[in-house]
C-alpha cells in the first residue's frame, strides 16, 4: 500500500490492522496526525513501514516488536516523544532504522544492540 507523498490528513485508522498479508506500507511526506494504531502489530507480514514526515505523535509503539519480518522502519520527521522502546531489539531482521528529527529522551536502550 503507497499513498506516500500526497496530501493525505487525518489519522491512520485502526482498521489498516486488518491488511495482515501487507508487505509494504508507505504514508511517508502527507499531513498524518495522531498516533499509530496498536493494531499495526497485527502485521506480521510487513517488511517496509515508512511514515515519515508526517505529524504523528505519542511513543513509538510497542507492538512494532511484534513486526518480525521488518526489514526497513523509517519513523523520521514526526513529533514521536519519550523513549525508544525496548521492544525494537526484537526486529532481528531489520537493515534500516530511522527515527531521525523527533522528540525523542531518554538514552538508546541496550536492547537495540540486538538489531
Amino acid at each position: 500500500l503507497d499513498i506516500a507523498s500526497n496530501v493525505i490528513t487525518g489519522t491512520i485508522p485502526k482498521e489498516v490492522g486488518n491488511l495482515r498479508a501487507l508487505v509494504y506500507l508507505f504514508l511517508e511526506e502527507n499531513a498524518i496526525t495522531g498516533v499509530i494504531p496498536t493494531e499495526v502489530g497485527n502485521l506480521e507480514t510487513l517488511s517496509f513501514l515508512e511514515i515519515d514526515i508526517n505529524a504523528l505523535t505519542g511513543q513509538i509503539l510497542t507492538e512494532i516488536g511484534k513486526l518480525s519480518n521488518l526489514q526497513d522502519l523509517n519513523l523520521g520527521q514526526n513529533e514521536f516523544a519519550e523513549s525508544i522502546p525496548t521492544e525494537l531489539g526484537l526486529l532481528t531482521d531489520l537493515e534500516f532504522l530511522d527515527l531521525s528529527s523527533n522528540q525523542i529522551t531518554g538514552s538508546i536502550p541496550k536492547e537495540v544492540g540486538n538489531l
